[in-house]
């Protein structure tokens, strides 16, 4: 899968690729993301990985959901045919940086 066949959200690109894996790397408001306030503090980041290819009419859609608290940093990175997760890091351990636009 190509990079360019691969969108976070409201058709969003990829913003970096890697050699196993492709990176989005958007502010939360973006993308047509959804944000959730839960009880306790926390909040929830719903949205979806799409793959549309560009040689058939194959085309698959992944749901991404992450609950965090509100003052964690959210490291918008996905390996969409891996793990399908997003990775979270405190702002003192993280190796990459925010969310951003």
């Amino acid at each position: 899968m190509a990079p360019d066949e691969v969108f976070l959200g409201d058709r969003c690109p990829v913003t970096s690729v890697y050699q196993r894996f492709y990176e989005f790397q958007y502010h939360p408001t973006d993308c047509n993301i959804r944000i959730e306030v839960l009880p306790e503090d926390r909040l929830l980041f719903v949205s979806k990985i799409i793959f549309k290819s560009k040689f058939s009419d194959l085309g698959a859609s992944i749901p991404v959901v992450c609950a965090v608290p509100r003052k964690t940093t959210l490291v918008c990175s996905s390996t969409p045919w891996k793990n399908h997760t997003a990775h979270l890091a405190p702002p003192e351990k993280s190796h990459s940086p925010p969310c951003s636009t």
